[in-house]
């Protein structure tokens, strides 16, 4: 995790979050002292090894052994192995997934707001945004999913067949933002459902998986297993986050037509840690959309 980039984010969740909210930060066990300065009655430095069912073994020295390939991505690293099926070994972006639903599904709350490291909040934050009629409202695009995007593709096969669903054709629906509100009961009643399908923990269910995504997962659970797929009261079209995606770095020249993008119900937004954005632009950018009183 980019030490800087979340020191934004909690910056900003210092200053737009409501009193009483509780910041959980995930970490390897060896970055704890690192963010260790973080912790507070507000903040929990949480360690990831804390998260995971026993079965899953993380493998500190062939992360470090990987952080010495640079063509290899972070997120396609090894970083955990399961040793009675270690092929194909954790990759990072897998276990972030994991960890993710993870700290959903121990968290003694109705909703978990989970945001990326890269994600900033721009203006004050009221859960109630998140709910309706006392659920968490799923984010979703409806049919935004076709064969131009390969990976969505694959992430809702895996996600249906995991499930025990149907095959289904495209287009599917978009369930994936950087900034995401999660019905802790959905989360606990998706572990269930893993659980009776494959007749293991569903944390390992997912670590050996090549192609998931842990959002596409929950909202098509949501959907087409507990039945949201037609209530318009379960969905929103809008992630409440104004976000970059680009694998190019953001210029300071490109800031203001960004800010100028951003829908007027966002809350948070997020400039992709992969972008290699410079700090500079990012604070700019954060300034500009908003400004300290």
């Amino acid at each position: 995790m980019d030490y800087g980039v979340f020191a934004e984010l909690r910056r900003s969740v210092q200053r737009f979050a409501p009193a009483g909210s509780m910041h959980y930060l995930i970490v390897p066990q060896e970055d704890v002292p690192l963010f260790s300065p973080f912790s507070g009655p507000d903040c929990v430095v949480w360690p990831a090894r804390e998260l995971l069912v026993p079965a899953i073994r993380l493998t500190p020295r062939l992360s470090r052994l990987s952080d010495r390939l640079p063509r290899i991505p972070a997120s396609a690293r090894v970083v955990a192995i399961e040793p009675r099926h270690p092929f194909p070994p954790i990759r990072g972006w897998i276990l972030q997934q994991v960890l993710k639903l993870a700290a959903a599904d121990r968290l003694p709350v109705a909703t978990v707001l989970v945001a990326d490291s890269d994600v900033e909040l721009i203006r004050p934050l009221d859960s109630l945004v998140f709910q309706n009629d006392g659920h968490t409202v799923l984010y979703r695009r409806d049919n935004a999913v076709t064969d131009a995007l390969p990976d969505h593709v694959r992430w809702h096969k895996s996600a249906r067949a995991l499930l025990g669903l149907p095959v289904a054709e495209p287009p599917y629906h978009d369930y994936i933002s950087a900034f995401i509100a999660l019905d802790t009961a959905v989360v606990r009643q998706l572990r269930a459902h893993l659980e009776r399908q494959h007749g293991t923990s569903w944390q390992q269910v997912i670590a050996r998986q090549l192609n998931f995504s842990e959002w596409t997962l929950y909202g098509v659970f949501a959907d087409e297993v507990l039945g949201w797929r037609d209530n318009p009261e379960r969905h929103r079209d809008s992630s409440l986050c104004h976000e970059y995606w680009g694998s190019v770095a953001m210029e300071h020249a490109e800031v203001d037509e960004f800010v100028s993008k951003r829908r007027p119900d966002d809350i948070a937004m997020m400039i992709s840690a992969k972008s290699h954005t410079t700090m500079s632009v990012r604070r700019a950018a954060s300034e500009l959309i908003a400004p300290e009183t």
